[in-house]
Formats: C-alpha cells, sequence, structure tokens
C-alpha cells in the first residue's frame, strides 16, 4: 500500500512539473507577480492608467498594450485593499467581458508580459488552463 501512495505521488508530481514546464521562466514569474496583493481605488479610472497603477504597486509586472476590442481609456471603477492582481483583475474586467492572458513564449518580444483581451481568459489562453484537481 505504502509503494502504491508513493509511486501516485511521484505520478502526480511529474504531472504538476509538466503543466508548470509549459510555461517560461518569465511566464511563471508573472503568474507569482499575479499573486502580489495591491490596493485598488480607482473611480472612474481609464484601463490604461489602471494598469499603470498596478506596475507601480508590483514592480516587474508588464502589460503590453491591449488586444482588440480592448479600449485604454474605458473608465471602471474599483475600491479594494489588499487584493490579489488577479482579483483586481477579475473584477475590473468580468463586468466588461474582457480577460488577461500571460504571454509564454520564448519568441515573443512580450513573453512574460499580460495582455487585457476580449473574452473570459483568467491568465492562460483559452482551453490551456490547467485542470484544477477536484
Amino acid at each position: 500500500m505504502t509503494r502504491l501512495l508513493v509511486a501516485a505521488s511521484m505520478v502526480l508530481a511529474v504531472c504538476a512539473v509538466q503543466v508548470h514546464a509549459q510555461d517560461t521562466a518569465k511566464a511563471t514569474k508573472t503568474r507569482e507577480l499575479l499573486k502580489k496583493k495591491i490596493t485598488a481605488d480607482w473611480k472612474d479610472t481609464p484601463l490604461k492608467d489602471i494598469l499603470e497603477d498596478i506596475q507601480d504597486q508590483v514592480k516587474g509586472l508588464k502589460f503590453r498594450p491591449p488586444g482588440t476590442g480592448v479600449s485604454g481609456n474605458r473608465k471602471m471603477t474599483l475600491a479594494a485593499k489588499d487584493v490579489t492582481v488577479e482579483e483586481a483583475l477579475d473584477k475590473v474586467l468580468g463586468k466588461e467581458g474582457w480577460g488577461y492572458v500571460v504571454i509564454s513564449n520564448t519568441g515573443n518580444a512580450y513573453d512574460g508580459s499580460v495582455v487585457i483581451q476580449v473574452g473570459e481568459e483568467r491568465g492562460y489562453e483559452k482551453d490551456k488552463a490547467p485542470k484544477k484537481d477536484k
């Protein structure tokens, strides 16, 4: 029984490494930065200013210009203290039907940056998010 548990644990560990291995080093770092806590005090603030504020609060986090269908001038409101960047983005972008993706591509000049785009994505491209354990 113990051997079976050890073997199962090893298989799970390998699977976790493989999911994480899909990300470049820069994308992995960005995913860690998205878990940092920030304070959101945005009232009718343009998206481009919100993204700049987040970058000021979380050093090293980079956003690339928004994708098609997303306006950097769209005004948004959120007041929250000690929320993760992920939570803040989810709250302000979700109201607009927008999402965000961490770019994970070594050959891409934006590798490791975050792009805001139309859709429900929350960090991963559609259908590429790691499966959550039940």
